[in-house]
């Protein structure tokens, strides 16, 4: 079984469309219930082959099982136990992007469908990146493969190197980058276009002040993963 994990609005629709292109994976569910890992399946519960929509009642060795990015309970700037035990058990794929760029994506989306009321940030979106980069450096890269979807749209051997590593086949397509992207709109332009001041005076609420405060906490990890010159970063 492949594990996949997500930080919110970083390509997971890609990168689960990518895996299912694959012969060795024949379905995948989407679910926060770690308990159907061991078979405990709701007869409710579905399990979705992504092209094929073949029905899966439980899991099999070729699976694909999603979940975002969750904290502890008792601690909103770790990751859920739950989550890192089975980073360490099955071959895990991580999405990332730039955290602005997911947040731009966050904002958009919540104003596209018309959040009632006054819009406010999900503040756990930044516990959920501080989660990630704390816990980083102890992550066995032996187990836990990152895929930069926004470094490596043509990078052809990166993505080979994570296909080997999950016991996938190679192949030489590579899908859409970012596929449920609703296309493009004003802000995405800003951050296209490089337009600090723009993206400032369009993002909500504190946004813009609550990632940069984080910096020191994303960067290293950022950086790792090949990010440079972020618009956010203090040069």
């Amino acid at each position: 079984m492949i594990f996949c994990l997500s930080q919110l609005h970083t390509g997971t629709q890609t990168s689960l469309a990518w895996l299912c292109k694959h012969d060795e994976v024949d379905g995948m569910m989407l679910s926060t219930g770690v308990h159907k890992l061991f078979g405990l399946v709701d007869p409710a519960d579905t399990v979705h082959d992504w092209e094929s929509g073949r029905i899966h009642e439980r899991f099999s060795e070729g699976m694909v099982y999603h979940e975002h990015v969750r904290c502890d309970r008792q601690n909103p700037y770790r990751m859920n136990r739950t989550q890192l035990v089975m980073a360490t058990i099955f071959p895990t794929l991580i999405p990332i992007r730039d955290p602005l760029a997911s947040i731009i994506s966050y904002q958009h989306r919540a104003d596209f469908h018309g959040v009632p009321g006054q819009w406010a940030p999900d503040l756990d979106l930044f516990n959920r990146w501080v989660a990630m980069a704390e816990i980083y450096p102890y992550l066995d890269s032996r187990a836990v493969q990152f895929l930069p979807w926004d470094l490596w749209e043509n990078d052809h051997p990166g993505l080979n190197k994570i296909e080997r590593h999950l016991g996938l086949r190679e192949r030489s397509d590579i899908p859409t980058i970012l596929n449920n992207c609703s296309g493009p709109y004003e802000l995405r332009r800003c951050y296209l276009e490089g337009d600090v001041d723009a993206l400032k005076s369009r993002l909500k609420g504190n946004l813009w002040r609550d990632l940069v405060e984080r910096e020191g906490q994303l960067r290293p990890m950022l950086e790792s993963l090949g990010y440079h010159e972020l618009l956010w970063w203090d040069r």
